[in-house]
């Protein structure tokens, strides 16, 4: 019987599918130059006014796909628009107007948001998610700056993890589960979901706790319940990639999803 790995390719390639770049804002804070990983304009008016300029002759959904770049910086305690690359300061002061503002404060927004510097060392399967060696978060309510955190990320044991890259994923998977099918014959053709989440380690890379779940046909059948058995055996034997992510120890793979196809 051969062993086969059926994994979730669709989950996982969805890492990369549909992507489009976008330019980061840009902030100035005590002199330093850090890039934003939001867009304070995204809560306001001002940026559909921002992208109808830039993009007057295509839809709005392709302006935003084209996007645009912000400078902002921190004045008397609040967060201030500075600029928007290729639209000029009488134009950009007009908008402002237009949509009720005096002057350029970000008074419309109450959220915290993502400074970064440095290198990405996170990002989760769809790209949603990104986290770099340096990052600020600033707490702001209605414009004005109530508090900043800055953190220091950082690979603290390199180790098993899951990217979205399906090659080196599968090969990851057989290596670090190396269950041999024949062991289960009343398996055979059928296929087994196994969902691992909730996954926690400690800063060596060694698994605490997780949750998991073995979806399929039979359950009752007691090869599954030796299947799972075996399988956590194999979670604690791993060593996982693990991260200090905002002051806080976790693995760079949380959870995943694939089903092991019991095929000949």
């Amino acid at each position: 019987m051969k062993k086969t790995i059926l994994f979730a390719l669709l989950l996982l390639s969805a890492f990369s599918a549909g992507a489009t770049e976008q330019t980061n804002d840009k902030i100035h804070i005590d002199g330093v130059e850090w890039e934003l990983l939001d867009k304070p304009l995204h809560f306001t008016e001002i940026e559909f006014d921002v992208l109808s300029y830039l993009h007057p002759l295509i839809t709005m959904w392709e302006a935003h796909q084209k996007g645009y770049t912000a400078t902002w910086s921190i004045k008397n305690n609040e967060l201030v628009l500075e600029s928007v690359d290729n639209v000029p300061q009488d134009t950009l002061k007009s908008i402002f107007k237009k949509e009720g503002y005096n002057s350029y404060a970000a008074s419309w927004l109450s959220s915290t948001i993502r400074a970064k510097q440095g290198e990405c060392i996170y990002s989760d399967l769809k790209g949603r998610r990104q986290n770099y060696e340096s990052e600020l978060n600033v707490i702001i309510a209605k414009g004005e700056i109530i508090d900043k955190y800055f953190y220091h990320n950082k690979v603290l044991t390199d180790g098993f993890t899951l990217t979205g890259n399906n090659l080196d994923d599968e090969k990851n998977l057989n290596e670090n589960f190396p269950i041999d099918l024949n062991n289960y014959p009343d398996l055979k053709g059928k296929r087994v979901g196994i969902s691992i989440f909730d996954i926690n380690v400690d800063p060596c890379g060694n698994l605490k706790n997780y949750r998991f779940q073995l979806i399929g046909t039979n359950m009752s059948n007691t090869q599954y319940m030796q299947l799972e058995q075996d399988i956590k055996n194999a979670l604690h034997n791993i060593t996982w990639k693990t991260l200090l992510i905002n002051g806080e120890v976790k693995p760079y793979t949380s959870s995943f999803l694939f089903p092991y196809g019991f095929i000949e």
